[in-house]
């Protein structure tokens, strides 16, 4: 399960194992619209609207060891396992 935070509340909760294709989710940051592509393989941010793109160039996550942090936008991605337990996509 894919958690996006935007000044850390959720806003976003993304079940990526029910995904079939690929899903696109907009969510809007302190600076821009957050542009995120969620499919079963992983999640990443695709445009941010800000100018280093470190969020853009980090590409897909897939396990919870990973996270994706937008600072300009204040938008932080996550992943969890359905109960809390690690997981690997």
């Amino acid at each position: 399960v894919a958690y996006v935070y935007h000044n850390n509340e959720v806003v976003l909760t993304i079940d990526l194992s029910t995904l079939e294709e690929e899903t696109i989710y907009y969510v809007e940051g302190d600076v821009d619209t957050v542009v995120i592509i969620a499919s079963n393989k992983g999640i990443r941010i695709s445009e941010a609207g800000c100018k280093d793109n470190v969020c853009v160039n980090q590409g897909m996550i897939n396990n919870s060891a990973q996270t994706i942090t937008c600072l300009p936008n204040r938008i932080v991605i996550r992943l969890e396992g359905k109960e809390g337990v690690d997981v690997e996509i």
